[in-house]
C-alpha cells in the first residue's frame, strides 16, 4: 500500500509524515514535490507559485484522512502471525507452489503459512493456486527482490 503526502512546504506536514514511518516498519517516505490539492475537487494539481498555504493546509488534512482511513487495516496486516514458514527463495516455478502444497497439507484449516520466495511469478502464482485450491491468498508483499505470501489453509 502507497500513501502519498506531497505537496510544498507547509508547517506540520514534515512532522506527520516523519512520526508516522518512524512508527511504522516497513514504510518509507518518498517526496512528490509541489503536488496541491485544489479548492476545486480533489483532482486539480497546483504547481509551485500557484501552490497557497491554503492548498497545503487542504491537502494536509486530504491526506492525514486517507492514514486514518486505513489504519486499521495496516494493524490487521502487521499483526498477521503465521503457524509455518518456508524458504523458497532461489526457486523457480513450479517449485514455491509445490513446497507450499506440501506445507498446507501437513497443516490444519485455518493456519497461515509464511511463503519466501524470490520467483518473480510467484505473486501470479500463488494467486492462482489460491483460486484453484481453496486455499485464502490472505497477503503478499514485495520487500525488495523478495516476496512474501501468505495462505491461510481451507
Amino acid at each position: 500500500m502507497r500513501i502519498a503526502i506531497s505537496g510544498s512546504h507547509s508547517l506540520g506536514k514534515s512532522t506527520v509524515v516523519n512520526d508516522w514511518v518512524a512508527s511504522r516498519a516497513g514504510y518509507t517516505r518518498e517526496e512528490e514535490p509541489y503536488r496541491a490539492l485544489g479548492l476545486h475537487g480533489p483532482y486539480e494539481i497546483l504547481f509551485r507559485d500557484a501552490s497557497t498555504r491554503l492548498h497545503n493546509g487542504i491537502q494536509l488534512y486530504y491526506n492525514i484522512s486517507r492514514v486514518h482511513r486505513y489504519a486499521s487495516t495496516c494493524r490487521q496486516m502487521t499483526a498477521l502471525q503465521a503457524h509455518k514458514e518456508i524458504d523458497t527463495r532461489g526457486l523457480n516455478c513450479p517449485l514455491p507452489i509445490l513446497k507450499a502444497k506440501k506445507a498446507l497439507a501437513d497443516m490444519s484449516s485455518g493456519e497461515v503459512l509464511k511463503v519466501l520466495a524470490t520467483d518473480t511469478g510467484s505473486l501470479r502464482d500463488f494467486q492462482a493456486f489460491a483460486r484453484q485450491t481453496g486455499n485464502e491468498l490472505v497477503q503478499q508483499d514485495t520487500v525488495g527482490a523478495e516476496f512474501v505470501h501468505y495462505l491461510r489453509r481451507r
